[in-house]
């Protein structure tokens, strides 16, 4: 795997700190072939983080904002407009809705 992976593994994980991740990412183009498969239990995860505030809603929101639209993620198939239309509330926050703990959890129901 190279560095670029990487780091993208360990921002869709969120294995360390998402602002340093997205800094360290900024590094490399947005187009390219997808190296990396963002699945709903990323996304998941990432809300489940939230929830347990072991990340601000802030870098939540940051989270989302790194890895939606990106050429190098590619979305887990089978389920790529659901998770392209939660990424897309996270990362608008000031358009759809704010990012708090009723809503996170109803993002999590709308999953099951």
């Amino acid at each position: 795997m190279s560095k670029r992976d990487l780091v993208i593994k360990s921002l869709i994980e969120i294995n360390a700190d998402i602002n340093t991740l997205i800094q360290e990412l900024s590094k490399y183009p947005w187009d390219s072939e997808p190296l990396i498969t963002l699945s709903l239990r990323h996304v998941k995860n990432a809300l489940y983080q939230y929830l347990q505030g072991n990340i601000s809603a802030l870098e939540l929101e940051n989270w989302a904002n790194a890895v939606e639209m990106r050429d190098d993620i590619e979305y887990e198939y089978g389920n790529e407009k659901t998770i392209s239309k939660v990424l897309s509330e996270l990362s608008n926050p000031v358009i759809s809705q704010p990012i708090d703990k009723d809503h996170i959890e109803e993002i999590i129901n709308s999953l099951r």
